[in-house]
């Protein structure tokens, strides 16, 4: 409306929702986030733009694109408008074009799975991916010819200095923001994890330790992780298929692998699993444990030596975990953070107390979406705890973290013959 007025714009007509142009209707505005319906059997437009588009819902984005139509010229049939490829020359055919502009959220907003992340290794080698159906450009600061008059350099500059890189380089460099108020574990440190096996010597040997998280048919996928030694290698997710298909399908994996150990998740319907896991792993070198992360910590008597948390004075382990889903998550950020130390402060530490994350993982920006979204809860006991996935999905809408749940299944390991090594190792010596 101020722009119509600006520039003295004759023959527009602006309403609450609308901006006509002499007897058409020029504009339409609608809104994604509360009225889904509102845009659904839209018809008679040629161009759709939609803005701050990293937080339109799955269904808000299902919604949109499935219903949009524009009536071709001379009176075309609707069911062509299924042959664009076919038809893109065709001159009495009207193209629609939908525009979304979005500063990047998580990589696990459903427009990052939509839009980015499929073609992102093109976007951050190119600026840009191009085919049929899209155009995407990525845009930065960098991009912006008024940037060093917009006095915002200052701003820049300012967060490089004192901000995490990962929340610089999400707000300047339109990265994933894949980190939560108060979470186990910030983005920077998984990202000096990847292939830290390479960067700092160490390689994958030991113990071989294959976790599956269970699931039955519905939203939640399977998941599956192989280490070996401090070495993640492999962590996969299954969408399809109920309970039993999925213990094959991690069983298989196990197997094919030449696993040592083999653990999964037994709080609910993972127990159902058990006579099948006996019988495909039966007269294989093979040592099978069930993991309850609902189930007393390991080693309760043991003190807690902790690397990161404000713990004062020497607690019991029992006193610091109620659970055993807590403490190896807790032992997985240790090892995560233990890591980064090393990588980016030069620190030696046991390669034992670390943890590397194969970039051949076709999963791993999942993967770090979710273990960098588990947010720590509030305790005045004292007890380091995460919140339930019930809690992190109708207090925060994240989804069950189905990768990383078998991951931090994998950082425990009992031997039939030597006992759990106690956590939280200090560093041996600094450089």
């Amino acid at each position: 409306k101020e722009e119509i007025s600006r520039f003295q714009l004759p023959g527009f007509t602006v309403q609450q929702q609308s901006i006509g142009y002499k007897d058409d209707q020029a504009f339409e505005f609608a809104g994604l986030a509360r009225n889904i319906d509102s845009v659904k059997s839209t018809h008679g437009f040629k161009r759709f733009s939609v803005e701050e588009a990293q937080f339109i819902s799955e269904q808000s984005l299902d919604a949109l694109t499935a219903t949009l139509r524009h009536k071709p010229k001379n009176g075309l049939p609707d069911k062509f408008m299924t042959l664009l490829e076919d038809l893109e020359d065709h001159p009495d055919l009207e193209h629609i074009s939908v525009v979304f502009v979005a500063n990047t959220g998580s990589s696990e907003d459903p427009f990052s799975q939509r839009f980015i992340l499929p073609f992102k290794v093109h976007l951050d080698e190119h600026g840009f991916y191009e085919d049929d159906l899209h155009t995407i450009v990525k845009m930065n600061y960098t991009d912006n010819p008024w940037f060093d008059e917009s006095g915002l350099d200052g701003e820049r500059q300012w967060d490089y200095d004192n901000r995490s890189r990962a929340f610089y380089d999400h707000k300047w460099l339109a990265e994933f923001n894949d980190d939560v108020d108060d979470g186990l574990i910030m983005a920077e440190w998984f990202d000096a994890c990847v292939d830290a096996h390479l960067r700092l010597g160490f390689k994958p040997e030991g113990v071989k330790i294959a976790a599956h998280d269970p699931s039955d048919t519905g939203r939640d996928a399977k998941g599956y992780t192989m280490r070996h030694g401090s070495v993640v290698l492999d962590v996969q997710e299954k969408t399809a298929g109920d309970i039993a298909e999925g213990g094959d399908w991690a069983l298989n994996l196990a197997i094919n692998q030449v696993i040592d150990y083999y653990t999964w998740d037994c709080d609910g319907m993972g127990v159902g699993l058990n006579e099948k896991t006996v019988n495909s792993l039966a007269g294989k070198p093979i040592d099978i444990e069930m993991f309850k992360g609902s189930e007393s910590p390991d080693n309760p008597e043991e003190i807690y030596k902790p690397v990161l948390d404000n713990v004062t004075g020497q607690r019991l382990i029992k006193d610091v975990f109620r659970n055993k889903r807590n403490q190896y998550y807790f032992e997985l950020r240790d090892r995560i953070y233990t890591t980064y130390r090393a990588i980016m402060y030069n620190e030696y530490y046991d390669p034992n107390r670390m943890i590397s994350f194969s970039s051949n993982i076709k999963a791993i920006q999942k993967l770090r979406s979710e273990l960098c979204r588990l947010p720590i809860k509030p305790n005045s006991n004292g007890y380091l705890q995460l919140y339930t996935k019930e809690e992190m999905l109708n207090k925060f809408k994240i989804k069950s973290p189905n990768l990383a749940d078998p991951v931090m299944m994998s950082m425990r390991y009992i031997d039939n013959n030597q006992a759990l090594p106690p956590l939280n190792y200090p560093p041996q010596s600094i450089i």
